[in-house]
């Protein structure tokens, strides 16, 4: 079996916590695993050494000052250049087409003549600039050899911004992860039933539809406790809220905690909500799966390969929808019982070490193909 020196490349990773972030340091971990060597390239973060060793896997920080939330210095761009047109990597799998980094590896790589493969997780969706975003994604997309894609509905939209292949390669589970140890946090459950939500709070995150919804859920049963897990912009706004409406009692909200802490607060819930309208793929499900949870979701979006509806979750179309599916599972624990179940069985699906074989596939096929057309 050949082995290659691979290089990951995105702007976001650890110690910034998200779905991409978690999906490149297993994927790394996974690949080292089956035998490869790779490193993981991403922007320096204040704190952290422009190089260190996770687990064996070399983590390369470019240094240069930020340049707002985005963007990083013309010096963190040439260094980038240099590295990749001077290290002999035998593939570039770059993550996240909004990541500057990403983008830029694309092109330093095809100068160098080195097969690239880049992993859409994102969603653009019905938004008022979709056009313009799909057209810069189009071109610098250009660059990449092929496209893997973490769900069906980004698979559909990533054959609309390129002509290269597009593979669909989910993305895993798994419990761990280098962001941070354990944090001593309790929930005191008086009796209440949790329904848990983990997300960025962010309008895109559809938290606001969660909040919305509560009063009605709280008429029926006002022994609920809303366990809002997760940091962002929105959070202040949405405590406010919860204020204004007199339910705050109601709500507890975490604020940015560890990975390690969110499943064990996951194993203290009831009921697992995830209100995302434009969800590329949504690892904290299979993390609620992973924990024997019933799920709601909402429809029409990456979610809707993982969750069969009636059978491992419930989908909903709109706000309204998912208020019926929770006061549904409120009401009966039967039915929790039944989708925790069958949803825990589910997760065997999607196991880290799997996924690092079909990309290692997919490597093979495009390092392949590079060296015919020389030849």
């Amino acid at each position: 079996m050949a082995t290659y020196k691979v290089a990951l490349v995105s702007d976001w990773y650890y110690p910034k916590a998200g779905g991409i972030e978690y999906s490149i340091n297993s994927l790394a971990r996974n690949l080292r695993l089956l035998g490869h060597k790779v490193h993981i390239i991403t922007r320096t973060r204040k704190g952290y050494n422009e190089t260190e060793l996770q687990e064996g896997i070399p983590v390369l920080r470019f240094a240069g000052a930020g340049i707002g939330g985005r963007l990083i210095s013309p010096k963190a761009f040439g260094a980038l250049r240099r590295h990749l047109m001077t290290t002999d990597y035998d593939i570039v799998h770059v993550h996240g087409l909004d990541s500057p980094m990403a983008m830029a590896a694309l092109f330093f790589s095809r100068r160098a003549s080195l097969p690239t493969v880049t992993t859409n997780h994102s969603l653009v969706g019905n938004i008022s600039i979709r056009c313009p975003v799909l057209r810069i994604c189009r071109f610098f997309l250009k660059a990449s050899d092929v496209v893997i894609a973490v769900s069906s509905a980004v698979r559909k939209e990533s054959r609309l911004i390129t002509g290269r292949p597009v593979y669909l390669v989910p993305n895993g589970v798994d419990s761990r992860s280098p962001n941070g140890a354990h944090q001593d946090f309790q929930i005191d459950k008086k009796g209440r039933l949790i329904i848990a939500s983990v997300s960025r709070m962010t309008k895109k995150k559809g938290v606001d539809d969660l909040v919305q919804i509560a009063p009605r859920l709280l008429r029926a049963c006002d022994k609920l406790l809303f366990l809002m897990i997760g940091e962002g912009p929105q959070r202040v706004k949405l405590e406010r809220r919860v204020g204004r409406l007199g339910i705050a009692r109601h709500f507890l909200f975490t604020g940015q905690i560890s990975r390690a802490t969110v499943l064990t607060l996951l194993e203290q819930a009831d009921i697992f909500v995830l209100p995302s309208k434009r969800e590329a793929f949504g690892i904290a499900i299979l993390e609620a799966f992973s924990k024997a949870l019933p799920v709601v979701a909402r429809n029409h979006s990456g979610v809707s390969d993982i969750i069969d509806h009636n059978r491992t979750g419930l989908l909903a179309d709109d706000a309204d929808e998912l208020a019926e599916h929770l006061q549904r599972l409120i009401a009966n624990s039967d039915l929790c019982h039944t989708l925790a179940r069958a949803a825990e069985r589910e997760v065997i699906k999607y196991q880290w070490i799997d996924i690092a074989k079909q990309v290692e596939s997919i490597y093979g096929q495009i390092i392949r193909e590079k060296r015919h057309s020389v030849h």
